[in-house]
């Protein structure tokens, strides 16, 4: 158990998993085997039904929902506190690697890195409302940033070029 207390301090989770799972079948553990069992499984929801990776996430700005987007070409909505899944969001010819909440939550933009495309949908129905095509010309990279401005529901386009660009997609 020493072990497993210097490496929690050192903020080494794995290696207290990896020291957990070899005393796991251990007839001598005690309460403390528990104790740091429960300290690293500290989930409070696990959220499943993407076919694929989950790649980005996003809260609404009231918490009440996320919504996540997958190397399965969908994006899902969920009820924050349940994990109950409320929308599929489906229209991506690739993996979706960003994803927001409009600032007023009425809108979701999805966005794929790797052939510049966005959507932006309704968050209540999932209709889609915006299909952006190549929304980062001369970009190499894409991410969908829907906080910046409250005014404007926009994307940036990262910095894998080094540059950033603000696109509109959806004006108040």
């Amino acid at each position: 158990m020493n072990l497993l207390q210097q490496a929690w301090e050192q903020n080494n989770v794995g290696r207290v998993q990896t020291l957990l799972e070899e005393t796991a079948a251990c007839p001598e553990r005690g309460f403390e085997w528990y104790y740091w069992q429960r300290q690293t499984h500290l989930e409070l929801r696990t959220l499943r039904g993407h076919l694929a990776g989950i790649r980005c996430v996003a809260f609404s700005p009231d918490g009440q929902r996320i919504v996540t987007g997958s190397d399965d070409q969908t994006a899902k909505v969920w009820e924050a506190v349940s994990g109950k899944e409320l929308l599929i969001l489906t229209g991506h010819r690739m993996g979706i690697s960003s994803v927001a909440f409009s600032p007023d939550g009425q809108r979701i933009a999805t966005g794929n890195a790797n052939n510049k495309t966005a959507g932006v949908w309704d968050a209540v129905t999932g209709k889609k409302q915006r299909d952006q095509g190549d929304a980062g010309s001369g970009h190499k990279g894409l991410t969908i940033n829907g906080t910046c401005n409250a005014a404007l529901f926009a994307l940036a386009v990262n910095s894998y070029s080094a540059t950033a660009t603000a696109v509109r997609l959806v004006a108040r």
